[in-house]
């Protein structure tokens, strides 16, 4: 039941153009020795209608995309997220165990506790007890409308304990300045997860300052 969506995909060479997704506004990366792919959905789909599910389908999608390529490594990709991006790389990896690697970059770890730390509690609670789609304001300015199912799934997914299902190695970055994520979030990934792993600390905010 997928929306057409037209993406691009960009590759050392060029940009291939095809159709394979539904959600629109969110990144994917992959990376084969120093090749960088990296998957962008630019148009379809409504934001309303995003959530962590749907999110982590895109993602999916995108490496059977990759796999069909011949020239695109074989379908060998190393998943990078960084924040709720993060998290759809650590469910991705852990329901499929097909990445080469995870870099998870100042992930979410705990979402019933970042988002609404983001939006507000009162925000929260509000889209969380509404069927009807809910805008909130972001912090720094913009607006975002949406849907219940979006605001159920921040309620009870475990990225935690996506992760734990993954057995390849992962490369888990936390900036020590970062105020979206609890303090020691990379630390948890580390211990949920049953691979190899290494954490990484720098004197850095959400986005990397």
């Amino acid at each position: 039941q997928y929306r057409r969506v037209y993406g691009r995909l960009k590759v050392a060479g060029g940009v291939h153009t095809f159709t394979v997704l539904k959600e629109p506004h969110w990144e994917r990366c992959a990376s084969r020795k120093i090749q960088y792919y990296v998957w962008r959905c630019i148009s379809g789909g409504a934001i309303e209608d995003t959530s962590y599910s749907t999110q982590i389908d895109d993602c999916l999608a995108a490496m059977d995309f990759i796999a069909t390529q011949p020239d695109l490594g074989n379908g060998e990709v190393i998943l990078l997220g960084w924040s709720q991006g993060g998290l759809v790389a650590a469910a991705a990896a852990g329901r499929t165990n097909r990445p080469s690697g995870v870099a998870l970059w100042a992930a979410v770890g705990e979402p019933k506790v970042s988002f609404p730390g983001l939006v507000g509690q009162t925000a929260y609670l509000q889209g969380l007890n509404s069927e009807e789609p809910t805008t909130l304001t972001l912090p720094w300015g913009a607006s975002v409308t949406l849907g219940h199912q979006f605001f159920s799934e921040v309620s009870r997914f475990d990225p935690l304990a996506e992760l734990s299902q993954y057995a390849g190695p992962a490369f888990i970055a936390e900036g020590t300045l970062d105020d979206a994520i609890p303090r020691g979030t990379a630390k948890k990934f580390a211990a949920a997860h049953g691979g190899q792993n290494i954490v990484w600390e720098a004197a850095m905010d959400h986005a990397f300052n």
